[in-house]
């Protein structure tokens, strides 16, 4: 299941397929900046991906 981040944060809750399913979850994150971070691990904890894989800059505001 695919999450487009505009439409989470307006619904401010995950899908019950995402939560219930037994598949692998795979979060994908890119080019960060620092004020995220706080949400990024709030979702991470709600989600409890298998696997996150970040490319792109970590804190990308810094440059």
């Amino acid at each position: 299941m695919r999450l487009n981040l505009p439409s989470f944060l307006r619904k401010r809750s995950l899908p019950k397929e995402l939560l219930e399913s037994g598949e692998a979850k795979i979060m994908h994150i890119s080019d960060t900046p620092d004020n995220i971070y706080p949400f990024i691990l709030n979702l991470i904890e709600k989600s409890r991906p298998d696997y996150i894989i970040h490319t792109g800059d970590l804190v990308d505001n810094i440059k």
